[in-house]
């Protein structure tokens, strides 16, 4: 402690150049904190004016109930469009018509075969003919793409066409 001292006493005016800027270096230090220190004041003011600790407490509990509804209502959105992606699934999703002239004679192609299928392939042939004495209807059904019955010319191109049809995808 004694050698220290001695150095100091021998050396006082470089000791004393050394604490002079060690002052100045930290006087622009206390600047710089000050500084900040107004910038977070003028911040924390901006976010507190108009309300109080409780009232900002209120506020963060009504953000905090509303983030819980909206959670709630995504919830229940998804479990229904769950529900309807079960139920489009069931609906036609492939359809073709093909029409045509179901006697000699008859022009126009009055007569229409019509398929619809869903999305499992399921759905039916819908036979429309028109003649001069009448008009008659007929419907097979279809399972996994295969008809129950003989089809005609007409109701195998509207399945075939109907099948060559893309689903939506769900």
């Amino acid at each position: 402690m004694a050698v220290l001292i001695d150095f100091i006493g021998q050396n006082i005016e470089l000791f004393t150049l050394g604490m002079i800027l060690l002052a100045f270096v930290l006087l622009i230090l206390v600047i710089i904190l000050l500084i900040k220190q107004k910038k977070l004041a003028r911040k924390y003011d901006t976010f507190m004016r108009g309300s109080d600790a409780e009232s900002l407490e209120e506020s963060f509990f009504e953000a905090y109930e509303t983030i819980n509804s909206l959670q709630a209502e995504i919830k229940a959105d998804k479990e229904a469009i769950s529900e309807i992606k079960k139920v489009m699934g069931k609906t036609f999703q492939r359809m073709a018509v093909v029409r045509y002239n179901a006697f000699p004679g008859m022009g126009g192609n009055s007569s229409s075969a019509v398929a619809l299928l869903t999305q499992n392939l399921d759905g039916m042939v819908l036979n429309i003919v028109h003649g001069r004495d009448g008009s008659y209807f007929y419907v097979k059904t279809v399972h996994n793409a295969e008809p129950d019955v003989l089809l005609g010319k007409e109701e195998k191109e509207a399945l075939d066409e109907a099948l060559k049809e893309k689903p939506i995808k769900w």
